[in-house]
């Protein structure tokens, strides 16, 4: 074309005219479909030569808009450039800062930038399903970003989400590795992203995603805590016919929809994950909140495959049979996690008893039930650790005593007579309030409930004497002034009377 006129040359607009001019720009649909022009003017006003903040505030507000109105036709072949220049952008942003305006608005815009890149996952999401690059990215700001930033990286990561669903093995691989390192972060966002993102991109019975949700079962945080809860729960698929009353809920529901079929990952395979070479370590170091976690979910695996195979515990667990070597391998691996939560249950060091009575007695109860399928596993663990299990008999809670006692019977009756016999007089001193094993009522308590359940295990094995003297204190702790002590003793002697006869009562009852 002929070059202009002198008198029809226009100098470009001021900087507070283009301010006004993207603002005005930002509510016509028509501007938002026209290309290459919005495009153009979405650079110009983040990398112009005379770029402000305030032009590069309206030119994220303008590819916001654009993200938000255009249509699929004009937005698929510019989307890779849109998505380029903001990350371009964030990276860059320290070296540009000085453009005025000061450390809020700079932050404001930064935070604005990572909303922007939120939308185009949601606009376009093949761009990001085969690149784990900008899911580390994202992750990677909350350990360099401002606070108030950090709000904005969440929301892009939570944005972008959806768009790896469809992404293929490989990556899947890439970004669990990224939500197992996420998930140890100081920061509570992280944990968070990496939790929503564990339930959301793999199936319920992947170990590690439950492995990732367990992690952060007692987070500091509600919200961190609140998502993790959820990641251990099955979906249940919504009822016919619901509306959803959100985008945010419609979203869900087509997840919960997708995943209704969902199982929990077979025992073998979760208990397997959690005794690995990789994860053993950092489980016995977790807390205790978390290791009860483990535990009750470990039992709810092995219920539904106990349910699913239509087998007891004992057979499902048993040496025999086509999966013998991996479900007796399991049984091992399940007793190793429960000890590593009685463990967390005790005080700490230098401390004595129980921290924890809650843990202790959900885990004795996974105990008791393990003992009951494989009591050879059980017994070869801690045959010959009565003394530890003595710490959680004579604590201060009634459940957990019972638990214990019924073990430590069970225990107490398979060793050799002589032995039993020491084990049964020891109990029946600490009972009566002697030396044995201790003082206190907490410990007297613990003695009767354990004596009880020896004497109703062992029988004849229990030596006659040991026996008679054994059933002779239990008799007489019966009127015992004091009414839990009554309570205790009425109950061992009655499980002492239930598989064997007792001997008959001699002389009057005072």
């Amino acid at each position: 074309p002929p070059p202009l006129a002198p008198a029809a040359r226009r100098a470009p607009a001021g900087i507070q005219v283009k301010g006004l001019l993207y603002a005005n720009v930002c509510r016509s649909v028509r501007a938002a479909n026209s290309f290459p022009e919005c495009l153009r003017a979405v650079f110009e006003g983040l990398y112009g030569a005379t770029s402000t903040l305030r032009t590069k505030q309206g030119a994220m507000q303008l590819a916001s808009w654009t993200l938000k109105q255009a249509e699929d036709a004009v937005l698929r072949p510019i989307a890779g450039v849109v998505l380029t220049g903001l990350i371009k952008f964030v990276r860059e942003m320290p070296e540009v800062a000085d453009v005025g305006g000061g450390e809020v608005a700079v932050a404001q815009l930064r935070g604005f930038t990572y909303s922007v890149i939120g939308q185009v996952a949601q606009r376009s999401p093949e761009l990001f399903a085969a690149d784990v690059g900008i899911a580390a990215m994202l992750f990677g700001a909350f350990g360099t970003e401002a606070p108030e930033v950090k709000v904005s990286v969440q929301e892009a990561l939570s944005l972008c989400c959806s768009a790896y669903e469809g992404a293929g093995p490989e990556v899947k691989e890439r970004l669990m590795a990224l939500l197992q390192t996420s998930i140890d972060s100081p920061a509570h966002q992280p944990r968070f992203c990496a939790v929503y993102w564990a339930n959301r991109l793999f199936a319920f019975h992947d170990v590690r995603a439950r492995y990732v949700c367990l992690l952060a079962v007692a987070d500091a945080k509600t919200e961190v805590r609140d998502e993790a809860k959820a990641g251990l729960e099955p979906p249940v698929a919504p009822p016919p016919g619901a509306a959803a009353a959100s985008l945010i809920l419609a979203e869900d529901e087509r997840l919960v929809a997708a995943r209704a079929a969902a199982r929990l990952p077979a025992f073998e395979d979760m208990v397997a994950h959690l005794c690995g070479p990789a994860v053993a370590q950092a489980r016995r170091g977790a807390p205790a909140g978390v290791k009860a976690a483990m535990v009750a979910f470990c039992n709810r695996c092995l219920a539904e495959g106990c349910a699913k195979a239509s087998l007891s515990r004992a057979a499902y667990l048993s040496a025999e049979g086509e999966h013998a070597a991996n479900r007796s391998q399991a049984a091992t691996q399940m007793q190793g996690i429960i000890e590593d939560a009685l463990t967390a249950a005790l005080a700490p060091l230098g401390g004595r008893g129980v921290a924890d009575a809650s843990l202790a007695r959900a885990s004795f109860q996974a105990l008791v039930d393990l003992h009951a399928a494989r009591p050879d596993v059980v017994a070869g663990a801690y045959g010959q650790r009565l003394k530890w299990l003595e710490a959680f008999l004579f604590c201060a809670n009634e459940g957990t005593r019972e638990l214990v006692a019924v073990l430590y019977g069970a225990l107490a009756v398979r060793m050799p007579p002589a032995e039993l016999q020491a084990v049964v007089e020891t109990l029946a001193a600490s009972a009566a309030g002697g030396e044995g094993l201790g003082t206190g009522l907490d410990t007297r308590l613990g003695a009767v409930a354990a004596l009880g359940h020896t004497l109703a295990r062992g029988g004849e094995a229990v030596p006659k004497e040991a026996r008679l003297a054994a059933l002779r204190l239990l008799h007489a702790l019966v009127r015992d002034k004091r009414a839990d002590v009554v309570c205790v003793a009425c109950r061992a002697l009655g499980l002492a009377g239930l598989e064997h006869p007792l001997p008959l009562a001699v002389g009057e009852p005072s």
